[in-house]
């Protein structure tokens, strides 16, 4: 079974957990943490059960690099399932067929994919 686990955004760090949404508000809690981190909702993404070549966890959001041809590329959630977005391949797949690194995320890393900043 997969493991659930949420991120988010604090600022300039993030926080990694179970995942609450309040009325106005989206929170993470820590694993052993009694109190939540209010997070950038924009941010929240979820881990999707596989990991890159190196071990590292992917979530939505991360930007993920084809090692055999070089190709970047965002993970979203769309249709029921993690793809790689614009190349319509399902995450799954994706990491069996090909050797996959994370290498940033759409929030800290935008010119990754060409954007800004202010993404």
């Amino acid at each position: 079974m997969r493991e659930i686990l949420f991120r988010g955004k604090i600022g300039n760090d993030w926080a990694y957990g179970d995942l609450r949404q309040f009325k106005n508000s989206v929170a993470i809690f820590r694993q052993g943490y009694t109190f939540p981190y209010l997070v950038i909702p924009s941010t929240v993404g979820q881990f999707t059960g596989l990991t890159d070549q190196n071990g590292v966890k992917i979530f939505e959001g991360d930007i993920v690099k084809i090692v055999r041809d070089g190709d970047k590329v965002p993970v979203k959630w769309e249709l029921g399932s993690f793809i790689l977005e614009g190349l319509y391949l399902d995450l799954g797949e994706a990491a069996i067929d090909h050797q996959l690194e994370v290498i940033g995320n759409i929030h800290d890393n935008p010119e990754l994919l060409g954007g800004d900043n202010n993404a």
